[in-house]
């Protein structure tokens, strides 16, 4: 459950690349937070749209970086009190009420949970990430809250005592859907993809060359071995 009066701090990461989404991605979200942490992934400076923000808290990340948008993790070593955590991507568009009604989801739970827009649940035989599994889309709509195997990244919140980790310790850190749902498993956490209207969260745009999930179609063996373990907690 989540407390009100409890700050609304944002968590992303983003490249060069993506600037230009991840300004429209800025105008939507930055006003429904108190805060937002931006790792920037292969910057040398940090962009003028960020300097003039008392909101905004960049990070810069070092050349040699394996995380990708897992940095967008580290908000939890860098928070000073406890929070509600809200990660989002820089290529999803983001309602003007998303913030509060996420907070809201979260609240009427009657136990710690993370909730998110985009889930999936994984099905026998277990032997691909791309093949098994039902994707329930974050643009799609769904009418009743689902327990999921593992939540989109760019669309999770949760409270920060709900989870104490570091993504640094992951094996896979560029894996983050599963390795967030591996540690929710571990914890004994549940992961609820939340109810909602179609297109109430909406792609800027998806399959580009640099995501990851381009990367994970090309070679998925990591993504699978890491799907086996995160199913083999959740049922034991």
């Amino acid at each position: 459950m989540t407390d009100a009066r409890l700050p609304a701090i944002g968590t992303i990461s983003t490249m060069p690349s993506r600037m230009d989404s991840f300004a429209q991605v800025l105008d939507r979200v930055l006003p429904q937070l108190d805060r937002l942490y931006v790792f920037l992934d292969g910057f040398a400076e940090v962009p003028g749209l960020l300097i003039d923000s008392e909101k905004v808290c960049p990070v810069m990340v070092p050349a040699a970086d394996t995380l990708f948008a897992s940095n967008r993790f580290r908000v939890g070593q860098l928070l000073e009190s406890e929070a509600d955590i809200v990660c989002v991507d820089d290529d999803i568009l983001y309602p003007a009420d998303y913030v509060q009604a996420m907070r809201g989801h979260l609240n009427g739970l009657s136990r710690p949970a993370i909730v998110g827009v985009h889930g999936d649940i994984f099905i026998p035989p277990y032997l691909s990430y791309v093949r098994h599994r039902i994707k329930i889309h974050f643009s799609r709509a769904l009418k009743r809250p689902a327990a999921v195997n593992a939540l989109g990244t760019g669309t999770v919140v949760y409270r920060s005592s709900t989870l104490r980790f570091d993504p640094r310790s992951w094996q896979h850190p560029g894996l983050g859907d599963l390795s967030l749902a591996v540690e929710a498993a571990k914890a004994n956490v549940p992961m609820i993809c939340v109810e909602r209207p179609a297109r109430w969260l909406e792609a800027i745009d998806e399959g580009q060359a640099d995501s990851l999930w381009t990367r994970a179609q090309r070679d998925e063996s990591r993504h699978v071995a890491l799907m086996r373990e995160l199913v083999r907690l959740q049922v034991s």
